[in-house]
């Protein structure tokens, strides 16, 4: 009986933990399983989306103009009124960029209105999304990325690859050699 080569078997085991690893890579990096999250309801029902900035957006309501703030040191809640127009910060080191390679999942709801915010950083990239729904929700969608997590990423799932690959080898070679039956005649 001819002993055939058992690499071809474990480079194909390696391949395909390298493959799952790198897709849960890009999905993790691209925002793919970063989920809708709802502000706190509205004093009024919002009939539109009148302007956001970074961690900030703007309704218009049936009693006015409301503004919340998602990273508020204060107690106060989510919604203020708000005087409108108001001039929307601009901050000079921050720039506008594509964030092409974001794939975000629909929102629960048909959607009325939007706002997208997309920054980039020296060290990485911001991108919110804020929606209107039908039933008078608003929504965001909120995902970073720091420039070395991408590296971060592809190292832990080349790390995963390879523990896959060691793991089915060891198992597969246990299994082909006999090795569990010699143990329990052993035992």
């Amino acid at each position: 009986m001819k002993n055939k080569s058992k690499l071809p078997i474990f480079v194909a085991i390696f391949l395909c933990g390298l493959v799952i690893s790198a897709c849960l890579s890009y999905a993790i990096y691209s925002g793919l399983l970063v989920k809708w999250t709802e502000l706190p309801k509205a004093p009024e029902k919002p009939i539109e989306i009148v302007g956001a900035e970074y961690g900030k957006v703007y309704i218009e309501t049936t009693d006015g103009y409301f503004g919340c703030e998602l990273y508020s040191k204060n107690a106060t809640p989510c919604w203020s009124k708000i005087d409108w127009p108001i001039s929307l910060h601009e901050d000079p080191y921050l720039q506008e960029c594509r964030t092409d390679w974001s794939l975000v999942l629909p929102p629960p709801g048909k959607v009325v209105d939007q706002e997208d915010i997309r920054l980039c950083l020296t060290e990485g990239w911001n991108h919110q999304i804020f929606v209107l729904t039908e039933n008078g929700s608003v929504l965001v969608w909120e995902h970073a990325e720091n420039a070395l997590s991408g590296l971060f990423i592809v190292f832990i799932g080349t790390c995963l690859g390879t523990v896959l690959f060691l793991s089915f080898s060891i198992i597969f070679l246990f299994l082909k050699n006999g090795l569990t039956r010699k143990l329990k005649n052993d035992l």
